[in-house]
């Protein structure tokens, strides 16, 4: 089109592209490492506090001291989402240029660079109330920033 063309002058050839995602954290859903319904199913914790609080630190994501374990042969009153994971912000990027190089042959050029600002993006905290783990993350669900160049050849 004729705008990008214009663009493409205004950087001596060479073009942009770029997108971000945005996300809100997932509603998690806080359970039991052992069931309290003598039915060999899963069930949730209750909680304790009128809000939990989001800490939102790795080692302690939510407030851990906000549930307890059920009452036997009762299902807990967690209601899922009342604590949500953490959000996902990323931004990809990419340069590239064509150069044509006679008789319908074209050489491109491309640089991409994925999580552009190397935000480290976490996976959803444990959320098995009695687990050693609970409330902590213990791992990324993308990997960090990467840098990819490429080189192709139309004809």
């Amino acid at each position: 089109s004729g705008g990008s063309t214009v663009v493409q002058r205004l950087l001596g050839g060479w073009a942009i592209n770029g997108i971000t995602s945005f996300q809100l954290g997932e509603p998690l859903n806080v359970q039991v490492a052992s069931s309290q319904l003598n039915t060999g199913t899963g069930n949730f914790a209750n909680v304790t506090c009128s809000d939990i609080d989001i800490i939102g630190d790795v080692t302690q994501w939510f407030d851990t001291s906000c549930f307890a374990n059920p009452p036997l042969f009762t299902f807990g009153d967690y209601e899922i989402g009342d604590v949500r994971g953490p959000r996902f912000i990323n931004t990809d990027f990419s340069v590239f240029k064509r150069t044509e190089l006679g008789a319908s042959r074209l050489l491109e050029l491309r640089i991409e660079i994925f999580n552009l600002f190397n935000k480290a993006h976490f996976s959803n905290p444990n959320v098995t109330f009695g687990n050693a783990q609970f409330g902590r993350i213990s791992s990324t669900r993308f990997p960090s920033r990467e840098i990819q160049l490429g080189a192709r050849f139309l004809f």
